[in-house]
């Protein structure tokens, strides 16, 4: 747990801590000997109070209407006898191995006129059934080797008959 904490810890208390401080321990200080504000001044208006206030209102208005628009679309398609159940269905299922890039999303958004705008960040997310995660395939490495050969390492097949366990009575 100390593991876990002590990074937070450290960080929190360098904040606090006034530059000369934090340059004489030697970069991180856990605890200031005068705690004070500064360093949290300059999000106290500016550009980085702003970037930081966009950053926030388009992670949450997002992510609300994604959830939003994600229970709508499951809870429509969870009903058997709904409207256009199976032709949307099967639409969203044939659909789901091909999520299209930055490239797409680009014409898509620059088609409906919302470039430069906080809903070109937003919008694209919205693509119910379309998000995936990347995950490249393992490779077996049996075979990439040539028939009949096998590529050097451990023997993980293994069964509890190949091994005969602790030896000692």
């Amino acid at each position: 747990m100390v593991l876990v904490v002590l990074p937070f810890v450290a960080i929190v208390s360098t904040s606090l801590a006034d530059s000369a401080e934090v340059t004489r321990a030697g970069g991180y200080v856990l605890w200031p000997d005068h705690p004070t504000l500064l360093a949290y001044t300059l999000l106290n208006g500016g550009i980085v109070s702003r970037a930081m206030l966009v950053s926030v209102g388009i992670t949450v208005v997002g992510s609300a209407l994604s959830l939003v628009s994600s229970i709508m679309l499951a809870y429509g398609l969870s009903r058997r006898g709904s409207f256009g159940h199976k032709p949307v269905l099967l639409l969203l299922l044939m659909a789901m191995p091909f999520v299209p890039g930055v490239i797409p999303s680009y014409l898509m958004v620059r088609q409906l006129g919302l470039i430069n705008s906080y809903w070109s960040l937003i919008l694209p997310s919205l693509r119910g059934g379309r998000r995936r995660p990347r995950v490249p395939a393992v490779p077996d490495p049996d075979a990439a080797a040539a028939p009949g050969r096998r590529i050097p390492g451990p023997d993980l097949t293994c069964t509890r008959k190949d091994h005969p366990g602790p030896q000692s009575r």
